[in-house]
């Protein structure tokens, strides 16, 4: 996530879900995930606001809600 966690939190409050990910163009980049999850939690999201933090069929129906 590239969001300023001012605005993470905003879009909190008006229901947004986010994914959370590294944007990784090799191996090496997987670690960054921790700045991800530190601006997830200073924004002051939970499991429930992070759509890939679920159950793959959550997961899944939460891809088809977004389609339609």
């Amino acid at each position: 996530m590239d969001l300023p966690d001012n605005l993470a939190a905003a879009g909190k409050q008006h229901g947004v879900r986010f994914v959370l990910s590294t944007d990784s163009h090799q191996p090496g980049n997987l670690g960054f995930m921790r700045y991800a999850v530190d601006l997830a939690r200073r924004a002051g999201l939970e499991a429930k606001d992070i759509v890939n933090t679920q159950p793959l069929a959550a997961f899944k129906a939460d891809l088809k809600r977004a389609r339609q």
